[in-house]
Formats: structure tokens, C-alpha cells, sequence
């Protein structure tokens, strides 16, 4: 652990150019992204068919077209993915200082390293070591976006976050607190119907092909991991926009 946070400061990211494009006239500082990988990847359609979602990944905006997130060299600067959708999310009723307020939160872990153990082990995880993992300085995306919007004053969903649960994109989406903007592809505006687009898997952006190892390991997963305890309070307690199919 300690050798991966002092690898992540070594690599921090920092924002670059400005890019041109709908999503980036659209957003705000503040504002929650979700992205949508493509299917024929096999991390990618592994942690959407496993949460049920069309999202892979999680981000919070900052601005010029670049968001802050969680990722594999830990959290930093993110560019806008020219092949993948992004969902773009704002907190009900945002104020320009409430957006602001989450934006600075995401900065201020910019340089903590990802959570290897809760983005790929978490369904076999134990309650007590999930309390654990949420405590410290080590995301996954969706922790560190939820994170974020804590230390403003906002929870996205009703969850403890810093003791219960580790959080998935899935459960952004889902989340009653925010509003969807639109979809945008290749950086164009591709829809801002809500019914058709939020948290629905789209064949065109996210293609018909879908990983078959990936296939494989989520129906192992289903059958071994503690998915199904893990979001049944989620469920039962009415913290989600709409059940999961």
C-alpha cells in the first residue's frame, strides 16, 4: 500500500488543454460524469453487467472538458474519451457554490492512489473489511466521487459511505439526488432524453459485442460473491431512483 501511494504521487496528473466540444459547453464545474466503456471490453462490461448499469466509471468535472477521477494510476486528471459515452449528472437544485464546493473536494485527492482491492475484490469482501477499505486515503472512482460530494454536505445516495458500503458507478447512476443533463458521444450532445438514456445500455455507443470472458467471470461472480447481500439494504430501503433489472 505503501509503495503504490508513493508510485501515484510520482505520476499525479495534471489538467491539459481546453477541449472544444458540447460536452464541455454543457458541463459545470462540479457536475457528476459517467461513462460509458464499450462492451467488447472485458473490464469494462465486467463491472457493468455485474452492477447491472451501463456505466464503468465515474468522474467529477472540473472544467475546459476535463474531469477528476479514481483510475488505475490513482486519482487525477482526465481527459474526455473520444470513443466512450458520457453521462453527464448534477446535484438537484446545484447552486455555483455547491458545484464548486464538490469540484474542490475531488482536487483535494488528487494524488491518492486507487483502490485496487475494493474496484476488483469487493464481492467477496467481508462487511467488516468493507468499513475498513472506506476509511482510508485509497479510491476506487465512485468512492472518491461520493467522497467529494460528502465533503460538501451533499450524499448522493443514503448510504454511509465512510462505513457501509463501497460504491459503484451503478449506484451514482441510481442515485435520487441527481439530475441528468444528457449523453454525449464523440463530444456531441447525442440525447438528453432521460427515460432513454439513464442508466440504459445503448447498442450504438456501447456496440452489440460483448466481451464473452467477461460474461463468464460475472456469472461466476453471481453465483460465489455476496453481490446480492451486499445491495439488498440499497433495495429494501428505497435508496435507489429505480430498482436494477
Amino acid at each position: 500500500m505503501a509503495i503504490m501511494k508513493l508510485f501515484t504521487s510520482l505520476v499525479e496528473k495534471e489538467k491539459g488543454e481546453k477541449m472544444d466540444s458540447d460536452f464541455a459547453r454543457d458541463a459545470k464545474p462540479g457536475d457528476i460524469v459517467l461513462w460509458r466503456g464499450k462492451r467488447s471490453d472485458i473490464l469494462y462490461a465486467g463491472i457493468q453487467l455485474f452492477t447491472c448499469s451501463p456505466y464503468n466509471h465515474a468522474s467529477v468535472y472540473d472544467s475546459d472538458g476535463w474531469t477528476i477521477g479514481a483510475g488505475a494510476w490513482g486519482t487525477g486528471y482526465e481527459g474526455m474519451s473520444k470513443d466512450e459515452g458520457l453521462d453527464l449528472f448534477r446535484v438537484v437544485n446545484c447552486t455555483d457554490e455547491l458545484g464548486q464546493a464538490i469540484l474542490n473536494g475531488a482536487k483535494s485527492k488528487i494524488g491518492h492512489a486507487y483502490s485496487y482491492e475494493q474496484g476488483f475484490a469487493f464481492p467477496f469482501l467481508s462487511k467488516e473489511r468493507i468499513k475498513k477499505l472506506s476509511k482510508d486515503d485509497m479510491h476506487n472512482c465512485s468512492e472518491m466521487v461520493a467522497l467529494a460530494c460528502k465533503d460538501a454536505g451533499e450524499n448522493l445516495i443514503n448510504i454511509k459511505i465512510d462505513s457501509e458500503a463501497i460504491i459503484a458507478p451503478a449506484d451514482i447512476g441510481r442515485g435520487k439526488k441527481l439530475k441528468y443533463i444528457g449523453t454525449y458521444w464523440k463530444g456531441k450532445l447525442y440525447s438528453s432524453d432521460e427515460t432513454a438514456m439513464r442508466n440504459v445500455y445503448n447498442e450504438e455507443i456501447q456496440g452489440s459485442q460483448t466481451s464473452f470472458a467477461a460474461k463468464a467471470i460475472v456469472s461466476l461472480f453471481k453465483e460465489w460473491s455476496k453481490r446480492d447481500e451486499f445491495y439488498q439494504k440499497m433495495f429494501t430501503e428505497n435508496m435507489y431512483l429505480d430498482k436494477r433489472s
